[in-house]
């Protein structure tokens, strides 16, 4: 009997699931063929909330929400930070920024801004003049690569080493001290290569998208190794898992994104195989980067589609009904 029970609750967790990013792809879709005339789309679904923003950049690399309402991105190839906020039924640029070589950014209880680029210690952004300075976050002789902020303000940075191509993840408090460092496995083998992007969950498990080979690794508050995920044999028969993020959801899954098939794999906290999405019939978009909120706000970072003659990269702010 318990086991039936808890069957059908995962099933209606799995549809749960499903039924939210299936809303959300197709509302991107409907959006883009109605030319973002979103009245008969909001009627028509389970959505409070939704528009697109044009960002006038070739790509969104990276994309983080932060607890004043901000929304801060990233374009590698146009080497352009941003600030957006929302207004009205579009996203405001408030600060705009020239910077290279960032990996990965996250945002401090503080509301400081704290960005990964291609340094052993992680820097702080003054958003008033865009200038960096150095944080108590070092992980020399790493240089960082992947940076997170746990609810409970841990920060864990995924680092590689320059030489030896090793990849180690710290876990630091707030004043940089080292807590936890996850380097090697049971048999004294190197656990990662190129942590590529992190996030963690309400038990404590951190989640680590490693990119060589691609894998997500679950770690446990404990310094043990949860769980190692290394995709679908489905989906990834002929296309090796690439992951590109990985970020937690409301309700406590990861969700992993997969660069090359553009498949959402999801997770439970414990980095077990749930169920996947495929947005592939979506052809203008690479859904690439998202970010969520505490109140089960949305945000896509879309590129173009690969024949696009329009490199207009758009995000995507989506609120769902009762959440």
């Amino acid at each position: 009997m318990i086991k039936n029970e808890v069957s059908e609750n995962q099933k209606e967790i799995i549809h749960s699931i499903d039924t939210d990013l299936d809303v959300i792809l197709r509302s991107i879709q409907q959006a883009d063929d109605k030319d973002n005339k979103t009245e008969d789309l909001i009627k028509a679904t389970d959505i409070a909330k939704f528009f697109k923003c044009h960002t006038g950049l070739t790509m969104v690399s990276n994309i983080i929400a932060c607890p004043d309402n901000s929304v801060w991105i990233y374009s590698k190839d146009d080497e352009k930070l941003r600030e957006l906020k929302p207004e009205g039924n579009k996203l405001k640029t408030i600060s705009k920024f020239d910077k290279s070589n960032v990996y990965d950014m996250a945002v401090l209880r503080t509301n400081a801004i704290i960005l990964s680029i291609e340094k052993s210690r992680l820097q702080k952004l003054n958003i008033t003049t865009g200038k960096l300075t150095d944080t108590v976050y070092n992980v020399d002789p790493f240089v960082s690569l992947a940076v997170h902020i746990t609810s409970g303000n841990k920060v864990v940075v995924g680092g590689r080493k320059r030489i030896f191509g090793r990849g180690d993840v710290f876990v630091m408090n707030e004043k940089g001290k080292y807590e936890t460092v996850y380097e090697y496995d049971e048999h004294n083998q190197p656990i990662f290569n190129k942590p590529k992007s992190i996030t963690s969950t309400s038990n404590g498990n951190i989640h680590v998208a490693d990119r060589k080979p691609g894998r997500v690794v679950v770690l446990g508050p404990g310094g043990d190794i949860i769980n190692t995920y290394k995709g679908q044999s489905a989906v990834n028969k002929d296309t090796p898992f690439k992951l590109v993020s990985i970020v937690t959801t409301p309700r406590g899954n990861a969700i992993v994104v997969d660069l090359d098939t553009e498949v959402f794999h999801i997770l439970n906290n414990e980095g077990e195989y749930m169920t996947h999405c495929n947005p592939n019939d979506i052809k203008r978009t690479r859904q690439l980067f998202l970010a969520f909120t505490p109140t089960g706000k949305f945000y896509i970072g879309c590129n173009a589609a690969t024949m696009s003659l329009v490199l207009d990269a758009k995000i995507y702010e989506v609120t769902l009904s009762g959440r």
